[in-house]
């Protein structure tokens, strides 16, 4: 099937830049003249696989990976398997009764997961029925499958890690890579007690696993037999920092020389809203890659292809062949896919992955939870500067039907990333207008207005592109499986309109609130109408019932049930309230005060601490809206955060991260009392509302002041 297709390819000049009719190139002759050739052609990697294509583009996605000559998932594909597998060995539905002790010990206490789909635990390697379990399952395997070469005993999904005596017995104390502790030695000793007697029974076969989170760095004090195949994960994105390349470079190197059989798995998307080319760095890779004798490649793409179509056409010719030239290879993909609008097409993908190429230290994983990250790559005249080469790709292509409509869809797929920063540097703007000046009321709406019309070409931008897989095959997995990666981007711009809401009402009187209702009705969005209008109520309703229970710290005995959660606390809070501390330490200097209060003597206090929370809860039913503040002081020494944070639980009691949490945060002068804002709508799923008043980086010659909090059931909106 390959050579079928190198011949259409090499021979007839027929292109699969990507995925539908839309990415292939037919050529029209009038005659097709085949040489007389005999051509064999073996492909560097003997494993080539890309993941998530078909998931972005379905069926369609798989017929595109055969063509450009990929490897599927078949056990016929040499070292097919290496990747999460020990939650399939120890069940927990099947041993977690009757052998506890194959499970981690955390805490003192053997620890069995409620599912077996559960990633987030690793079982007890140092047991020796785990070593025989997991022999049992590699016999049963080959016995089933004799075309497998290799079976997987790949760490869980997670952290997790045991933690009895005869397990960090093998661990080397303090040894760390990229600031993460390392766990090899204890996890490829129980490799190395599954290959060695499988290497008797089945030395034609290798035990296969993965080498990323806190077992990436190889074994110190172990050499591994040579029927264990490794598989490292690496982002080779992070490859213009050239300190973090060569500490991959020297990491892949051990490791080649460690294993049995080696190969890597590098990532394209990573889950970015953002383009993410970095199409010269993954070359570099492959070409390394294959000098140190890899025999397997993965990649991780999930592709957005209008933006990473020319990578996953150059990683594909690559992973075949290594050697050939990447910009021959390009040059290829921008020809052959856009015609005579090649040149500006060049340089608009020349600015995408001189993006990823913007000065900065290598982070793991980077962007990854964090759309400010990405969006920090890019200034306004990079825009600018993407849209004039879409400009002139425009004129080129525009007597030629189908290259027009490539460049047409390039150029919706980047008015989305568009939309994305012109959104976050316009709320950017509306911090600097409220913190930086004195603001008029029309310059503060003017702001808050242009945000929340950035807020709707984004969404309308969606719209017009979220039925396209092959604009959208990223997007969609972060947007509905990931959307907590999302969080901090959406809460950063809610944040910002809410610190120019309370600006502008802060400096409206009776004789404008009239004027300034009128406004509100031209803001675009609907939810920051509605959030306006519950801000506006409260200024003309200050008498609205407190739903909080001592909310002014001032009660003696509770009334209601405490809030309760995963290291929540009472002691030495005011009644109805509880508290939490990220580090356990800190909740004794959390304390309720006798002295110090706003509007009656008494309050909450923290110092030295560098994350807690205060912490009230309160049943709520999707749709409802309210208004909630605190007020907070600070004193001392140093600038803490304060914040008000509105969080989420379900009925059964779990977080509900769907839904971004509403947050209103301040850094602190000492000084007089500041009061912290929210108004908001309960999500679905949601029962209770979880009110947090959050102090972050208080030194021990400081404090954070909180009192007088309150929560107001604002009216349905209109």
């Amino acid at each position: 099937m390959n050579a079928v297709y190198a011949f259409l390819e090499d021979v007839l000049g027929v292109r699969w830049f990507m995925p539908t009719e839309f990415g292939e190139h037919v050529p029209l002759r009038k005659t097709v003249s085949i040489p007389h050739m005999r051509t064999r052609v073996e492909p560097r990697f003997v494993n080539r696989r890309m993941h998530g294509v078909a998931n972005s583009v379905p069926k369609a996605g798989t017929v595109w990976k055969r063509r450009i000559r990929m490897t599927d998932h078949s056990l016929e594909v040499p070292f097919s398997r290496y990747s999460h597998n020990l939650n399939k060995i120890i069940l927990p539905s099947k041993h977690g009764k009757s052998h506890p002790e194959y499970f981690p010990e955390r805490n003192g206490k053997r620890r069995i997961p409620s599912t077996d789909n559960n990633h987030s635990w690793q079982p007890c390697t140092t047991n020796p029925d785990v070593v025989r379990l997991t022999i049992e399952a590699a016999h049963a395997h080959f016995s089933k499958h004799p075309e497998a070469d290799c079976f997987s005993v790949g760490m869980n999904d997670g952290h997790g890690f045991c933690e009895c005596k005869q397990c960090q017995a093998l661990d080397i104390p303090g040894r760390t890579f990229r600031k993460h502790p390392v766990l090899s030695d204890r996890y490829f000793a129980f490799v190395k007690a599954v290959a060695e007697p499988l290497l008797k029974t089945h030395p034609d076969k290798y035990v296969t696993c993965i080498a990323y989170s806190l077992v990436e760095a190889p074994p110190l004090e172990l050499e591994l037999p040579p029927n264990v195949g490794v598989v490292i994960t690496q982002d080779t994105g992070q490859w213009h920092d050239s300190e973090y390349r060569q500490k991959d470079i020297e990491l892949a190197t051990d490791w080649a020389k460690k294993a049995g059989v080696f190969g890597t798995y590098n990532y394209t998307s990573l889950g970015w809203l953002l383009p993410r080319c970095h199409h010269h760095l993954m070359a570099d890779s492959l070409r390394f890659y294959d000098r140190i004798g890899a025999k397997a490649v993965t990649n991780e793409s999930w592709p957005s292809f209008w933006y990473a179509g020319p990578m996953m056409y150059l990683r594909a010719k690559m992973m075949w062949d290594p050697n050939r030239d990447p910009d021959a290879i390009l040059d290829e993909f921008y020809t052959g896919f856009f015609g005579p609008a090649a040149p500006a097409m060049k340089r608009l993908y020349d600015i995408f992955e001189a993006r990823m190429h913007t000065k900065r230290a290598g982070k793991w994983f980077e962007g990854l939870g964090s759309v400010e990250a990405q969006i920090a790559l890019w200034a306004p005249e990079n825009v600018v500067a993407c849209n004039e080469a879409l400009r002139q790709a425009r004129e080129a292509a525009a007597d030629t039907a189908l290259f027009a409509a490539r460049v047409a869809f390039v150029a919706n797929g980047f008015a989305w990333t568009e939309a994305i920063l012109q959104e976050f540097w316009q709320a950017e703007a509306l911090r600097e207008l409220v913190g930086n000046t004195t603001p008029s009321a029309t310059e503060l709406f003017a702001a808050i207005k242009k945000l929340a019309v950035c807020g709707k070409r984004r969404d309308t931008n969606w719209e017009l592109i979220k039925d396209n897989p092959l604009i959208v095959g990223n997007y969609l997995r972060v947007i509905r499986l990931k959307p907590r990666r999302l969080n901090s981007w959406k809460s950063f711009v809610s944040r910002s309109s809410l610190l120019g809401i309370q600006a502008l009402i802060g400096c409206v009187d009776d004789e404008t609130m009239d004027r300034l209702q009128t406004l509100v009705q031209e803001l675009p969005d609907a939810d920051l109408r509605d959030e306006f209008e519950g801000y506006l109520w409260m200024k003309t309703h200050p008498d609205a019932p407190n739903l909080l229970a001592n909310p002014g710290c001032e009660v003696r005995t509770a009334s209601k049930t405490r809030a309760v959660g995963i290291g929540w606390v009472s002691e030495a809070t005011p009644p109805n309230w509880s508290k939490w501390a990220l580090v356990a330490g800190n909740k004794s200097r959390m304390t309720w005060e006798a002295t110090g209060g706003r509007s009656a003597p008494k309050c909450m206090k923290m110092t030295g601490i560098d994350n807690a929370c205060f912490i009230q809860t309160f049943p709520a039913k999707p749709g409802e809206r309210y208004s909630a503040s605190v007020h907070t002081k600070a004193l001392g020494e140093g600038r803490p955060k304060a914040g008000l944070f509105i969080q989420w639980k379900n009925a059964k009691g779990q977080w509900v991260y769907e839904a971004p949490f509403r947050i209103a945060r301040v850094e602190m002068e000492a000084g007089n009392w500041r009061k912290l804002n929210l108004v908001f709508t309960i999500p679905k799923d949601v029962s209770s509302i979880v009110f947090l008043c959050r102090g972050r980086n208080v030194s021990t010659d400081a404090a954070l002041l909180f009192d007088d909090a309150s929560l107001v059931r604002l009216p349905d909106p209109r």
